[in-house]
């Protein structure tokens, strides 16, 4: 398929449930907003509830009020994996069937003056956030 007719709003998505993570902003914000334009019903979260509030109340702005719907969630906590996927779905009215992994973060230490302990602990974070998140919500 061509790049611009993967791109271009032809490709309909009607009725498909997505889920979004990171979707509050920056690359997430685009993909969802990419997703309902070609029709799918987008479920978004995030850490911050303000950024996720927000996000959600311009997109239905645009998209309409049962086209979006979010979450703020933690995905460092694994416990919050599969009430996310219930809770989408339930707000989607459909199982998941489209999944863009695209919560991240980066270090936010000083390599070089951080103890090991806080090394570990920043690592494991990001492992968790980074890796297992995504290893899980695709399970």
């Amino acid at each position: 398929m061509k790049n611009e007719e993967f791109h271009g709003s032809s490709t309909s998505l009607a009725g498909r449930a997505a889920l979004v993570t990171g979707g509050s902003r920056g690359i997430g914000e685009a993909v969802a907003e990419s997703l309902l334009a070609r029709g799918a019903r987008v479920f978004i979260c995030a850490r911050t509830a303000s950024e996720v509030t927000s996000t959600v109340a311009r997109l239905r702005a645009r998209f309409g009020a049962t086209a979006v719907h979010g979450k703020t969630v933690d995905l460092e906590n694994a416990e919050s994996i599969p009430t996310l996927f219930d809770e989408a779905e339930r707000a989607l009215g459909d199982k998941i069937r489209i999944l863009v992994n695209n919560a991240a973060i980066g270090y936010a230490i000083p390599w070089l003056e951080t103890t090991g302990a806080a090394l570990k602990t920043e690592w494991d974070r990001m492992q968790a956030i980074n890796v297992r998140a995504p290893l899980l919500l695709s399970h």
